[in-house]
């Protein structure tokens, strides 16, 4: 679950987001570094921000150590800023590494939760199929991952047909409470 409500608020935009086109990952997983390297020097008019506490390989920081770079990395940030990352990034990119989908499928995870509850379009790299029906339609090499960031610029706003309430906080908590309230007056 997700506190859907933090990511519908207006929040100050993060330093490293103010800039045009951007495109942000944030999250706890190894992504495919090497695929971001390639997507940046292919489209230098994007820009690539990565927040994850994962450290990226050598291919990564070379690049991203490169003068007028269009690559960021930060190495993490406190879970409050989250929702002020996620709501003013232009695109919210989830660049799985290749094919871990297939030998475990995460699902829906906390991530797209939230740019789905932001209403910031996504584009998911390598992961399954199931995502087609939330209106997220998952690529699998470079070239169809830039395109779908194009694209995506052209449609700031997105509105999911996904049920986030089922998902928020604070009513799964409240169930998860009832539920061993139940259990224990059962016994």
């Amino acid at each position: 679950g997700v506190d859907v409500n933090s990511y519908t608020q207006t929040y100050k935009t993060p330093n490293v987001l103010e800039k045009a086109n951007t495109a942000l990952y944030v999250g706890a997983r190894d992504i495919d570094w090497d695929m971001i390297v390639e997507a940046a020097k292919l489209k230098t008019e994007l820009n690539f921000i990565i927040v994850c506490p994962e450290k990226p390989n050598r291919n990564f920081i070379k690049y991203k150590n490169t003068k007028n770079t269009n690559l960021f990395y930060i190495d993490g940030i406190n879970p409050t800023e989250v929702p002020s990352y996620i709501t003013n990034a232009d695109v919210v990119i989830i660049p799985n590494p290749r094919d871990r989908y297939k030998a475990k499928n995460w699902g829906l995870t906390a991530k797209y939760l939230q740019a789905m509850a932001a209403k910031k379009p996504i584009v998911a790299y390598h992961d399954g199929e199931y995502l087609k029906n939330y209106g997220i339609e998952p690529v699998y090499n470079t070239t169809d991952f830039l395109i779908e960031i194009v694209n995506a610029l052209n449609k700031p706003i997105v509105n999911y047909e996904y049920d986030l309430e089922e998902r928020d906080w604070t009513i799964l908590t409240k169930k998860f409470y009832n539920s061993i309230i139940n259990l224990w007056w059962k016994r």
